[in-house]
């Protein structure tokens, strides 16, 4: 039988349908039922219009009405046709399934709460269709944003949790990694040595791909893209070990996203499709002594500022907007080491961290971070390319994995450039770090930890050898791409995994 909250919020659902006044219908009225971030550019209004009042279904029907039937994969209705089945994804969770998960932690969590939380901005939801719908990874977010939710969660916890005497000592033993405590010896080593490369480390990797049985017929062609490691000044000696294929391709070292590309045809009824590549390369901490004197702003005709400098619509947008922010973060600074240290501190204080949709959802990331001041690593990334390019400053994407044993994940950060120290490092993710020494609180901004697989140097950049259908990630590669003649393979068809081994040097 379903409980009295599940029949009340159905019941307000259709409400909110059929204009009947509630909370959600208040929500809805206050708000477009997708953000602007959501919702496709240039195209027709009448498209636009259906999207921005989440009427999919309807959305998706004057695609398939005004695509043509030989439109080739990159056609923008085509393109658009996908995104939305990726929004519907990423907005896929229905409020008696939020419910559900929720009451594992909360056992009395009541429409109340569902009211207040969404009303406070703390739960991510959309109307599609005339329905709510959450976003698929919440509560995570509730948990991050909601003090609230986060106590009541904890002190269920703290409740089931056995006392220290009934715990297994052997099953809680581990040793685990400190970033931090590492932070401190690569420090004390540059300062003793004026290494500014402390912290060699040599890793070795296999990152497998495997394709879900049946995904693609039997002995067609399956494409896959798996990242692999740029020869960079803190990543060096890199070397593929083994492939799963004969006929692999590893992308020249200036390729901006660079990959190790392999095809097979699928496999037979009931079996995966697996692609493997296992690589070395060996990496150190980047540490270099910086004297603010001596920083003078690149000249405004070279490459390099002619390059990183520029707006580049939609996700790194230098809107008025953006400008202006800029202006008031730098506040008349013109040193940009300073510049970029302002900007890199209000990211850290002003950008909450969450976990987010899937990049190629967006239709503007610039929109995304200047209304709702949320994002995860990619995003804080972009913020502060974006900020960095407005005060002057040429600034860039970097990306690949975080390699700290036990925590090895995709990652990104950023890079910008000040003369005549070149390119910094930058990760306003991680942002400043709660330590009592100031080089460590401050020192990813213009340090790194050797803990990194560097495979992407920019955002957006085309594949080599190049993909034919769209990406599932148009912004990063670190999961990897599949696709066969018949379309690209999204993430709900395949998985991923990476095996790290490390020798410390």
């Amino acid at each position: 039988m379903r409980t009295l909250f599940v029949a009340m919020l159905t019941a307000m659902l259709a409400a909110c349908a059929g204009g009947g006044g509630s909370v959600v219908k208040t929500e809805s009225t206050a708000r477009a039922a997708l953000p602007t971030y959501l919702v496709a550019r240039d195209v027709p209004a009448e498209l636009v219009a259906l999207e921005r009042a989440g009427r999919l279904a309807e959305a998706e029907a004057w695609l398939d009405r005004n695509t043509a039937a030989d439109a080739p994969p990159d056609d923008p209705f085509v393109i658009e046709r996908q995104r939305l089945a990726r929004v519907r994804r990423d907005y896929g969770q229905t409020p008696e399934r939020l419910l559900e998960v929720l009451r594992a932690d909360i056992p009395d969590v009541s429409e109340d709460d569902f009211a207040r939380w969404r009303a406070a901005g703390q739960l991510q939801w959309a109307e599609i269709d005339g329905e709510m719908r959450y976003f698929r990874k919440e509560p995570r977010n509730l948990f991050r944003f909601s003090d609230d939710a986060r106590a009541r969660r904890d002190a269920v916890s703290a409740a089931k949790a056995p006392s220290v005497a009934e715990a297994d000592p052997n099953a809680r033993r581990t040793e685990r990694f400190d970033l931090h405590d590492s932070l401190e010896l690569y420090l004390a080593e540059s300062a003793k040595t004026g290494n500014i490369y402390p912290g060699e480390v040599r890793i070795r990797a296999k990152h497998t791909v495997t394709v879900d049985a049946g995904a693609v017929p039997e002995g067609e062609t399956v494409r896959c893209w798996i990242p692999f490691p740029k020869e960079y000044h803190r990543q060096r000696d890199v070397k593929l070990l083994s492939a799963s294929t004969d006929g692999y391709a590893v992308a020249p070292n200036e390729t901006g996203h660079r990959t190790a590309y392999q095809e097979r045809p699928a496999a037979a009824p009931g079996q995966p499709t697996v692609f493997s590549i296992e690589y070395e390369y060996t990496t150190s901490a980047y540490i270099p002594v910086i004297d603010a004197h001596q920083v003078r702003a690149v000249a405004p005709e070279s490459d390099i500022a002619v390059r990183y400098l520029r707006s580049e619509p939609p996700h790194v947008d230098l809107t008025p907007e953006v400008r202006k922010l800029a202006a008031e973060i730098v506040d008349g600074e013109t040193n940009p080491l300073l510049a970029a240290d302002r900007i890199f501190r209000w990211i850290d204080g002003n950008i909450r961290y969450c976990s987010e949709m899937e990049y190629s959802t967006f239709t503007s990331i610039t929109d995304k971070i200047m209304t709702d001041r949320t994002g995860d690593c990619g995003i804080h990334v972009l913020v502060f390319v974006a900020l960095c390019r407005a005060a002057g400053i040429p600034a860039r994407w970097q990306s690949g994995w975080a390699m700290r044993p036990e925590n090895e994940n995709l990652h990104d950060w950023a890079e910008f450039y000040v003369e005549p120290y070149g390119w910094l490092p930058a990760d306003p993710s991680f942002g400043l770090r709660k330590h009592d020494d100031p080089r460590v609180r401050d020192f990813y901004i213009g340090h790194i930890d050797p803990f990194r697989m560097i495979a992407n140097i920019g955002y957006a950049e085309e594949f080599n050898p190049p993909k034919t259908h769209w990406r599932s990630d148009n912004i990063d590669n670190q999961r990897g791409e599949v696709e066969w003649s018949g379309g690209n393979l999204y993430y709900d068809q395949w998985t991923y995994g990476m095996d790290v081994e490390y020798e410390f040097r």
